[in-house]
């Protein structure tokens, strides 16, 4: 699945007129980009939530036809609705296999996702989350086995989860690439249509193993920021094969 009904409001007017999945960076859009990413690592059925000038990325795909895939569009005119929401809401889909990877259409990365299914399947984990050693606001608390315990809050010190009777715990910061078992449907029930996912993983991860894939060694960057158009564009320009 792809995550691109966000709004875009941090990258301002790049994203007044379109939805972000379109912008353009480099020679793709943030969209063309993920599903190629998707596409190289034998991934061939795709999801792509849409919301923020919904039509549009519709209109895209279309064209695109479909990118030679079976890619199905899962909608969100109605109401946003957030990571955890829009996961669920698509899980007609993603339940039909044993389990799925997840990705924020802003993200633009070298990860091996073979790599990173591999561990989540060996592992026997619920959901394995990429993440790094990065500044940020927020953090995910890992133990010393790499199992999901806690959340913080950098900026206030709040936190969320369970923090004591765990050890050490490392901070590192999630990169919006998740893989996923399907098996999450049946064990949590949304109570609402809209909600963030991490708070998911925390719930589950009392009974269930979430595990941290750390990927500190590969390219990575947000392009949620203008700041970050160019240096995305000039970096999938020279690596990103057509």
């Amino acid at each position: 699945m792809i995550l691109a009904a966000g709004m875009g409001t941090r990258l301002g007017r790049h994203a007044r007129h379109q939805p972000k999945a379109l912008l353009q960076v480099g020679r793709y859009t943030l969209l063309e980009q993920a599903v190629k990413k998707l596409i190289s690592h034998g991934i061939t059925r795709i999801v792509v939530n849409v919301h923020h000038h919904a039509q549009q990325v519709r209109e895209y795909i279309d064209r695109q036809n479909r990118f030679g895939i079976d890619l199905e569009i899962s909608g969100e005119e109605d109401r946003l609705l957030d990571t955890g929401g829009g996961i669920f809401r698509a899980a007609p889909f993603l339940s039909r296999a044993q389990c799925c990877v997840v990705y924020n259409v802003d993200v633009v990365s070298n990860i091996d996702l073979h790599r990173m299914i591999d561990r989540h399947r060996t592992s026997g984990a619920l959901a394995t989350l990429a993440v790094r050693e990065r500044n940020a606001s927020r953090y995910l608390l890992f133990d010393e086995s790499g199992r999901l315990r806690a959340w913080k809050n950098a900026g206030t010190g709040e936190t969320r989860g369970d923090v004591s009777g765990n050890g050490h715990l490392v901070p590192l910061a999630f990169s919006g690439i998740h893989v996923l078992s399907s098996e999450i449907f049946k064990l949590y029930e949304a109570t609402t249509p809209s909600f963030p996912i991490i708070p998911v993983y925390l719930e589950l991860a009392r009974n269930h193993r979430v595990m941290a894939y750390p990927h500190n060694g590969d390219v990575w960057m947000d392009v949620g920021k203008p700041e970050r158009i160019e240096e995305a564009g000039n970096w999938l320009n020279e690596n990103m094969k057509n």
